[in-house]
């Protein structure tokens, strides 16, 4: 019998027993934060161990009745000894049955019924049916969404939300729409739409699609409202969704992804070749239609939650009112923005201040103070930066909102910024040598609000060079002015390793202004490579350049491309630096450099004269060439191991490389005891075992 337990436990997964219900003493994950402790998964966890005791009851006393009780006894006779412990502990066994199967009719009628469970095969061949079902019409014009307005009541102790809005519809195509295609996510328990003035609708509950034909067609340029609702539940029943979590405290809901769509959903489409060749499906997954128009919209909401607490979500608040035991908050953009508008609810403390005309807020759980002053000075740093060199930031607000730890670091949305509780609030960066996570992340973010917001990329390759990699870009810039570029060097050296890290466990790498889904290549890379070109060309000059581009691709003007920032770089660029510049973006080149000491003498003047020789690489697949680059060289009175943030070179100077060897001869004010080159390590070197040596 224990056997057979130990064999479900290890193999049940293989077989198809995804369900808890079959994976002996096998609980959802718990998830732990200090908003709100395991509370997602404690009501399932309960369940689950009543279901289990209740089973391994029934399996004792099973067991009970196979005892061998003699020196030999036969396996009939045994089987006959567990009827009798039957017998004898029916008082035990009848109770702990009925709870058993009680356990699981309720559990079962939560995990699947309520929240529609799909095992992994079962999910797979969802996502596949609907593209063998539906891609044939997904050229099929729909309006476009052009204003939102909804009303969310959030039941945080129940983990379900309701949302009940309007959209305003409008034709932008250049033919009359007969059909309106409406499409929510999986995650949705029940919806509803509506339209005034259909002439019939289809609905297809296992797509949770709905088809509503009008009555007169839409014309191009016409507008028209779409009424919805829709009911969610997040209960510990259902798979935990970091984008979706309702909690007793810390609720957040990446709203824009489970309102309904319109149209062909391209997500989806499974990506794995091979399945979609077994399907009889093309090999690559499809892209939607490429555009680069934006598809801006006006936002208004009011949302309800638990009396004792307070909700954020994107927009100016407006006002908020108590009723029936419940608290209401009313939410309005000034300006058209993306289709993004996640929100959160917890029982947040508020610490509000004003940065030339700014109202700055953040929103945290009380006791987690700790790094609100260098969130703040993030904030204004990174205001202050992208105001004097990018665009003025456009709106009269920008808030932190603290949530739970269940979703990586940071998300920013438009005037808001959503700051997990781990690594923001509750990091200690007090020691002396350690990196503030909660100020780099902060500014990361903020830096969002130019580089995703005011500039929206058009989709396709290259679409997070123009995101995530000037907003690392960006932090960068900002880490060095506030703490010194030392402190940033060990900042780029963790980017670093990171990048290679992961190019020696990944696919091809594309180049950076290529690339689509590799994130070491336009986090880690993306912010060393954009820092490296702002070095060689210069401060204002690549900020004009962002500026620029800033310029002639914000809205209303078209969406920019990462091909759009490389053809203004290379245009302002000197002709010495274009080279370098089309390596970063349009080809994958790693460089391999070395420093050694030739001769080091002391001159009359009390000066030193130090020859050096230089070794330098450019390593690419594409093509072998000499390298062109311009490369720190700096000289130290102190061993590498004992440079701090405050230590500066004695001797700095960007020397030009374009041969393997090149020997230079460096005068020094006094005898060092470390020559670097690139000490702040913003170059992709494959080995830097040889960047500083130390001087005899």
């Amino acid at each position: 019998m224990n056997l057979i337990i130990v064999f479900m436990i290890t193999y049940a997964e293989r077989f198809g027993l995804e369900h808890y219900l079959f994976r002996f003493a096998t609980v959802p994950d718990l998830q732990h934060s200090y908003f709100n402790g395991f509370g997602y998964y404690t009501h399932a966890f309960n369940w689950y161990m009543f279901y289990w005791l209740a089973f391994t009851t029934v399996v004792a006393v099973l067991t009970i009745g196979l005892w061998q009780r003699l020196v030999e006894i036969k396996i009939k006779a045994r089987f006959r000894s567990m009827g009798l412990a039957l017998k004898q502990h029916i008082w035990v066994i009848s109770p702990a049955l009925l709870i058993w199967i009680f356990c699981a009719a309720f559990i079962y009628r939560q995990t699947n019924f309520i929240g529609k469970y799909k095992n992994k095969q079962a999910l797979l061949n969802w996502r596949l049916a609907y593209e063998q079902k539906y891609k044939s019409l997904a050229n099929l014009a729909q309006p476009v969404i052009k204003a939102i307005k909804t009303n969310v009541d959030l039941y945080p102790a129940e983990g379900r939300y309701t949302v009940n809005g309007t959209y305003m519809l409008k034709n932008e195509s250049n033919e009359p729409i007969y059909k309106i295609w409406v499409s929510v996510d999986p995650a949705v328990r029940s919806f509803s739409v509506n339209i005034v003035g259909i002439k019939k609708t289809a609905r297809d509950e296992f797509f949770n699609q709905q088809f509503l034909e009008l009555k007169t067609p839409l014309q191009p340029g016409g507008e028209m409202l779409m009424k919805f609702s829709v009911e969610i539940i997040r209960n510990g029943f259902t798979p935990f969704d970091t984008e979706n979590s309702v909690v007793n405290n810390g609720t957040y809901i990446e709203l824009e992804k489970f309102v309904p769509q319109l149209g062909y959903c391209y997500h989806i489409e499974i990506k794995d070749r091979q399945e979609r060749k077994k399907a009889g499906l093309p090999e690559i997954a499809s892209k939607p239609p490429f555009t680069r128009a934006y598809q801006l919209i006006d936002f208004e909401t009011t949302i309800s939650t638990d009396i004792d607490q307070q909700v954020v979500t994107v927009g100016e608040l407006q006002h908020s009112w108590n009723i029936n035991n419940r608290k209401y908050f009313k939410y309005k953009t000034a300006a058209p923005i993306n289709f993004m508008f996640a929100l959160s609810s917890a029982k947040y403390v508020l610490k509000k201040e004003k940065h030339k005309g700014v109202d700055l807020s953040i929103y945290y759980q009380p006791g987690q103070e700790y790094n609100l002053k260098s969130m703040f000075q993030a904030l204004k740093d990174a205001l202050d930066y992208g105001n004097a060199h990018f665009a003025k930031y456009p709106a009269k607000q920008l808030t932190i909102a603290e949530i739970p730890q269940y979703k990586g670091a940071a998300t920013a949305y438009p005037g808001l910024i959503f700051s997990t509780e781990n690594i923001n609030f509750l990091g200690n960066y007090s020691e002396k040598g350690t990196i503030n996570q909660s100020y780099a992340i902060t500014a990361h973010e903020t830096a969002h609000q130019w580089w995703a917001n005011i500039l929206t990329p058009a989709d396709g390759a290259g679409y997070a060079m123009l995101t995530e990699s000037l907003a690392k870009y960006t932090e960068d810039v900002l880490i060095e002015k506030n703490f010194g570029k030392m402190y940033l060097r060990k900042y780029m050296s963790y980017d670093n390793e990171l990048y290679f890290l992961n190019r020696n466990y990944n696919k091809e790498e594309l180049p950076l202004a290529k690339t689509l889904d590799q994130p070491y290549v336009y986090y880690q890379k993306g912010g060393l490579m954009m820092y490296a070109i702002k070095e060689r060309m210069g401060g204002q000059q690549f900020n004009g350049a962002l500026h620029q581009l800033i310029k002639e691709h914000r809205y209303p003007k078209p969406k920019a491309t990462a091909a759009d920032l490389v053809s203004i770089l290379l245009k302002q660029a000197q002709p010495k630096d274009r080279n370098f510049i089309n390596d970063c973006f349009n080809d994958v080149v790693t460089y391999k450099t070395g420093v050694k000491v030739l001769n080091c003498n002391l001159l009359k003047s009390g000066k030193c004269q130090v020859d050096v020789l230089v070794d330098a690489e450019r390593l690419s697949d594409s093509s072998r060439q000499l390298p062109d680059l311009e490369i720190d060289l700096a000289c130290f009175n102190a061993l590498e191991m004992d440079w701090k943030s405050a230590t500066k070179p004695i001797y700095f100077q960007k020397v030009h490389i374009r041969k393997h060897k090149t020997r230079l001869t460096i005068i020094v004010n006094q005898k060092p005891k470390t020559i670097a080159i690139d000490p702040y390590r913003y170059l992709l070197d494959t080995d830097r075992s040889d960047n500083v040596f130390i001087v005899k």
